[in-house]
């Protein structure tokens, strides 16, 4: 691989060589195709995928009305969903290819980003960078909105970047200065409808998004104040690109505000830290499926990334571009954390990937502007090597519980009368998808631990399969005209949620057939078999085990036949 130097400005290349002088670009993006889309049905889905499948086959004017108040994401992402399930069917491939796209359309923009700022050079490796990027590719694999809002914030940074550039750094026009008025104006223009597309896909991307965009006008308004000469008459088409970004975000703020006050399902995140938010932020830079325990090494690793940085602030010309891109880089996850302070939590890793994306592009910025060519060329090769290993490390292993191997083993097994158990009840969504193709009968029942799921959510009779939603007292009066059933247990923390398992215990036989685990998804899917006992046991009885009737099914953990 071969960085050659920053020979010219290719960024009024004409569009018919465009291709022929970017070859580069062309393989790479081919690269970051095969990386996103190799294996992208191999893995089942996992609860947040079987929402997102759920949630696409609710009607359009429900997705986009009543029920967009009972989840926290936009609804862009499963209108999305959506159209590639009528379009091309049921399946995990499916339901992964919108993602994998924005994944591969990220590649370019990565590209047109650091070229923008840098140079031919810096682009190519920014690609790279980019196309390999372990935690992105993993991403771009999944049934989730994560990849269109990565793509969504280059697209808007680079439409800002084309409009600062062309408004506040060309000085007056000299010689032929009609082409040269005539050329910023374009570029005036051709950013800022780049930036109102990819704002608006931001906005209904999630709802950090709206952080996304706050950022990065801040920082065109630091390039304005830093220009040599500040004419307010440059800002108009700025302010009405956003003026116009505000109309399309007004019908959603009232969503917003709810979920603010009220949003449910994601009382689980965590605010860390500061210090615990800095290093998590590092951490998105080293390897993840290699290192996947050594969290401190994995946030050593970043220190390569922030040297090249800093070499770039010392060495580019263009500090202006990496001082507006380092502000996206750093300040959304400053942000995200403070926004946990004042509103809610926010803090994961996923709402993190626009923030990483940026900081990919500035590390890469880095790296082409040391004037060693050997150190550069074996600084890139030394961080392209990393994420290469790392990615084969994500392929290597099954990252999500296969829930068709635990469905298969119970449908092999279950009898005419046996009731289907899901726990927690929100596992159902997972439970429901591999079901259908493995035969189980429709009814069957989701136990919640604590909160019941809410009345008003919506019902989908081809999707949900007749399921009740019942809690752990209630499970018991639902079995006493069944001699057994089967229950999908799924424990992020261990234990026995709701005390489902040491209540039916009292009732009979509870009895493990398997156990299996995902390195994706934090927890383990278990299995039990409970059969009736002929005795009836005292309501103070301790649990004991009992004999089950049926054999074992010989499996072991990980659900692998002995």
């Amino acid at each position: 691989m071969s960085f050659a130097p920053n020979s010219g400005d290719e960024r009024d290349v004409p569009a018919r060589t465009f291709f022929a002088r970017n070859r580069m670009l062309l393989g790479v993006v081919l690269v970051a195709a095969l990386a996103r889309l190799a294996e992208l049905g191999r893995e089942p889905l996992w609860l947040d995928e079987a929402f997102s499948w759920r949630w696409a086959h609710l009607p359009i004017t429900e997705l986009w009305g009543s029920a967009a108040r009972l989840e926290t994401n936009p609804p862009l992402w499963f209108t999305i969903e959506r159209a590639a399930l009528l379009l091309l069917g049921e399946g995990e491939a499916v339901l992964r290819a919108p993602a994998a796209f924005f994944g591969i359309a990220a590649v370019p923009l990565a590209w047109a980003i650091a070229r923008e700022i840098a140079g031919p050079r810096a682009a190519t490796l920014a690609a790279w960078f980019l196309a390999l990027a372990p935690l992105q590719v993993a991403y771009a694999q999944e049934a989730r909105g994560y990849s269109l809002l990565v793509f969504a914030a280059l697209l808007s940074t680079w439409g800002l970047l084309v409009f600062a550039k062309a408004s506040f750094e060309l000085g007056e026009p000299t010689g032929e200065c009609g082409r040269e008025r005539s050329s910023e104006g374009i570029g005036r223009h051709r950013g800022l409808v780049a930036y109102a597309i990819g704002g608006t896909i931001a906005l209904y991307a999630h709802n950090t998004g709206a952080l996304l965009l706050l950022l990065a006008n801040l920082g065109v308004l630091g390039w304005w104040f830093a220009a040599r000469t500040r004419d307010p008459r440059t800002l108009i088409p700025w302010f009405a690109a956003n003026v116009l970004l505000a109309v399309v975000l007004l019908p959603w703020l009232p969503v917003v505000s709810q979920q603010i006050v009220s949003a449910a399902n994601v009382a689980w995140i965590r605010q860390p830290s500061l210090l615990g938010a800095l290093f998590e932020t590092a951490r998105l830079y080293g390897p993840h499926f290699v290192l996947e325990d050594a969290s401190f090494v994995r946030a050593l690793l970043a220190a390569p990334i922030a040297c090249a940085g800093l070499v770039a602030m010392r060495d580019a010309s263009e500090r202006r571009g990496i001082l507006f891109l380092a502000l996206l880089a750093a300040g959304l996850p400053a942000l995200v954390w403070a926004a946990g302070l004042v509103l809610r939590p926010l803090w994961i890793e996923r709402v993190l990937l626009s923030s990483h994306a940026m900081g990919l592009v500035l590390a890469a910025i880095g790296v082409a502007s040391l004037k060693s060519g050997l150190v550069r060329t074996a600084l890139a090769g030394c961080l392209l090597a990393i994420a290469a290993t790392d990615l084969a490390a994500w392929y290597a292993r099954a990252q999500k519980v296969p829930w068709t191997e635990a469905i298969a083993t119970a449908a092999a097994e279950a009898g005419p009368k046996d009731l289907f158990v899901v726990v927690p009840h929100f596992y159902h969504w997972p439970f429901a998808y591999y079901a259908r193709s493995a035969g189980l009968p429709e009814a069957d029942v989701g136990v919640y631990p604590e909160t019941p799921p809410p009345a008003e959510a919506p019902v989908l009779p081809s999707i949900d399969r007749g399921v009740r939603f019942l809690s752990a007292s209630e499970l018991e009066t639902a079995l006493a005209d069944r001699e057994g059933a089967w229950l999908f247990v799924y424990k992020r923390r261990g234990g026995d949620p709701g005390g489902v398992l040491g209540r039916l215990a009292r009732l009979g036989c509870v009895e493990l057939r398997g156990t299996w685990r995902g390195s994706w998804d934090t927890g383990e899917l278990e299995l039990f078999r409970f059969v009736r006992s002929r005795v009836a046991l005292a309501p103070s009885s301790e649990p004991k085990s009992l004999s089950c009737d049926r054999p074992r099914a010989g499996l072991r953990t990980g659900g692998q036949p002995e």
